[in-house]
C-alpha cells in the first residue's frame, strides 16, 4: 500500500473511532436513561453507520486511490483527546456521576465539534460515492445537533414550570 493511501485509511480508522465512541456514549445513555431512550438509539444507529461509511471510504481508497488525496489535517492527539474524554463521559452516565442535563449539553457540543471537523476537508474526492457518504454524515450530524438542542429546550422549559 502506498504511503498516501496508508495515510488516508488511517485517517478514516480514526474518524471511524470518533464516531463509534459517540455511538457507545449514546448506546450508554439509552440504557441508563431508559425512558424514552429512542431518542438515544436513534443517535446510536446513525453513528454506526457513519463508522461503516468510513470503512466503504477506505475501500474505495484500496480500490482507487488516486481519486483521493489528503486535505486539512488533523492533530490525532487531540483527536486522541477527545476520544478519551467521550470514554470518561461514558463512565459518568454509567456511575451516575453525569446528569441527563449535563449530558445533553456534553452531547451538544461534541456534535458541534464533529460539524467543524467537516470530513470532506479530511479528505478529498471527486469519487461521487465518497460525496454522497459524507454528505450523508453531515446532514445527519447536523440533525443531531438540532434534535439535541431541541431536547435542552424542553427540558429547560419544564425546569422554569
Amino acid at each position: 500500500m502506498t504511503e498516501q493511501r496508508q495515510e488516508l485509511v488511517e485517517m478514516l480508522q480514526i474518524m471511524e473511532r470518533i464516531e463509534l465512541s459517540m455511538a457507545a456514549l449514546y448506546t450508554a445513555c439509552a440504557e441508563r436513561w431508559q425512558k424514552g431512550n429512542s431518542f438515544w438509539l436513534n443517535l446510536v444507529k446513525d453513528e454506526k453507520s457513519h463508522s461503516h461509511y468510513f470503512l466503504r471510504t477506505a475501500e474505495l481508497i484500496k480500490q482507487d486511490a488516486t481519486s483521493f488525496s489528503p486535505g486539512r489535517l488533523f492533530n490525532k492527539a487531540a483527536v486522541e483527546t477527545t476520544v478519551k474524554g467521550i470514554e470518561k463521559n461514558i463512565e459518568g452516565v454509567k456511575n451516575g456521576a453525569t446528569s441527563f442535563d449535563a449530558l445533553l449539553y456534553i452531547a451538544r457540543d461534541y456534535e458541534h465539534a464533529l460539524m467543524e471537523l467537516d470530513y470532506r476537508e479530511i479528505i478529498q474526492s471527486s469519487n461521487a460515492e465518497y460525496i454522497r457518504l459524507t454528505e450523508i454524515v453531515t446532514s445527519q450530524t447536523i440533525m443531531h445537533l438540532r434534535s439535541i438542542e431541541e431536547k435542552i429546550s424542553l427540558v429547560n422549559q419544564s425546569h422554569n414550570e
